[in-house]
């Protein structure tokens, strides 16, 4: 049941009429998305789950409605090939143009939805995306893990230490902050649980904090993304006009027309956005879009890299060399004992690094031992490659961590579903012994 004074706050913001189409919502199935992964997937991936798809969303290409259960164990999930997010919470992303060479910060990442979407779109550029609380960034590395993003820095820190580090240096800062969730109650019986006027209140506090401190991180030029799932003014447009007012090298800019056509006007103005479960396609957000006037652009010089010894470099450029078609381009170092590939300008800060670049794996008794990042992210590179279809034996088999027999030749291979990596198997004598990590095998 909704709290009372929830529902009178709720009435104040849409009135009668809104109120109860809001709480007719209720009365229906939360929608459910999942949108194409560009980096890993393709137009045959779509053609042969196009049965569980029912509608595009028109604000983001390669997104869509689906009505399927288990998703998260379907072959293409574990391969990379989409992710599943929340129709709602795509949105203020594509509020803004992402370019291929931007700089780009989440502050507040996990699970990764809004910085895989921003992932996908980099090329030259990166990404650092951050989350504060240590099990969440683990789950929020093996996202980005599993979608094969090679110029992704994890962090794990609070927004002031992000500050410091990366002063006037981002195209865009993303800060999808922690709220009293209010536009999940329709799919979280939890959050209407702990609903009080307090955590609002409280909530509303430290996001101001958030945004005084990611703004910090943007350049001269750029832009800051600001978002909720929720629905109270004080998260959200008093938030946005009480940052404005005390930071005056900001301004409140126009978002996407696509992003437009996808929610409603925010309360008293109509650059500041709103998606209700009832109007909109998702259950709730909020987002707005600010430009910073002026700043001085600053650089950051990567520092958490250690140099790989002689002797192991030589032998993971010669493992790389016999398996690989070509090698990749980006620099070789160690990071937390382990052999990373970075591109030359990610930055990669000491003591708050979750992960960075692609963990290609580490050198144990002069044998260079694979890591599961080189096949989810480099596996289209491997020379020996086992192409799986989705419904094969040998695909199950490899998902619930089994060998299988293959006609591939001896020595390392990447496991493919329909082209798309998914892990690595060595192969002796016609028998694939499975390389795919035990977190991830489905039962």
């Amino acid at each position: 049941m909704l709290n009372e004074k929830f529902i009178e706050r709720m009435r104040k913001t849409l009135g009668e009429k809104g109120l109860s189409e809001y709480l007719e919502a209720f009365k229906r199935a939360p929608s459910r998305a999942l949108r194409f992964n560009a980096v890993k997937s393709s137009a045959t991936h779509r053609e042969k789950i196009s049965d569980i798809l029912t509608e595009p969303l028109p604000f983001w290409d390669g997104a869509y409605r689906f009505e399927c259960d288990g998703i998260g164990n379907h072959p293409y999930h574990h391969a990379g090939v989409f992710y599943v997010q929340e129709p709602s919470a795509m949105t203020p992303v594509s509020a803004v143009e992402i370019r291929e060479d931007m700089r780009v910060l989440d502050t507040c990442a996990s699970p990764g939805g809004k910085s895989t979407q921003a992932a996908e779109r980099l090329k030259s550029g990166y990404l650092v995306s951050n989350e504060i609380v240590p099990a969440r960034a683990k789950n929020l590395s093996g996202n980005i893990e599993r979608l094969g993003y090679t110029n992704v820095t994890v962090t794990n820190t609070d927004t002031e230490t992000l500050a410091r580090l990366f002063p006037d240096h981002f195209d865009l800062v993303i800060v999808d902050a922690p709220c009293s969730g209010e536009g999940m109650f329709r799919k979280d019986s939890g959050a209407i649980e702990e609903w009080s006027e307090a955590n609002v209140e409280a909530c509303a506090r430290r996001q101001g904090e958030i945004l005084d401190n990611a703004s910090r991180c943007v350049k001269k030029s750029g832009r800051l993304l600001y978002s909720t799932c929720t629905f109270s003014l004080e998260e959200n447009e008093e938030n946005v006009e009480c940052f404005l007012n005390t930071h005056p090298d900001f301004k409140l800019v126009t978002p996407s027309e696509k992003s437009i056509n996808a929610s409603s006007d925010g309360i008293g103005n109509p650059d500041m956005r709103r998606v209700y479960p009832h109007s909109s396609l998702g259950e709730g957000q909020f987002f707005a879009l600010l430009e910073r006037i002026d700043g001085d652009e600053k650089a950051f010089v990567s520092s958490a890299l250690e140099k790989i010894p002689s002797e192991d470099m030589k032998i993971c450029e010669e493992f790389l060399k016999k398996n690989l078609e070509k090698l990749p381009e980006g620099k070789l170092a160690v990071f937390k004992e382990n052999i990373v590939l970075v591109p030359e300008n990610l930055p990669v800060p000491e003591r708050v690094t979750y992960s960075c670049g692609v963990t290609l794996g580490k050198v144990e008794k002069r044998v260079f031992r694979p890591h599961h990042q080189l096949f989810s992210a480099l596996g289209i590179l491997f020379k020996n490659k086992i192409d799986l279809s989705t419904d094969s034996t040998e695909l199950k088999k490899f998902l619930h961590g089994e060998i299988f027999n293959t006609d591939a030749p001896d020595g390392w291979a990447c496991v493919t579903v329909d082209g798309a990596s998914l892990g690595g198997v060595k192969v002796t004598s016609g028998v694939a012994k499975n390389h795919y990590p035990k977190g991830l095998r489905t039962v």
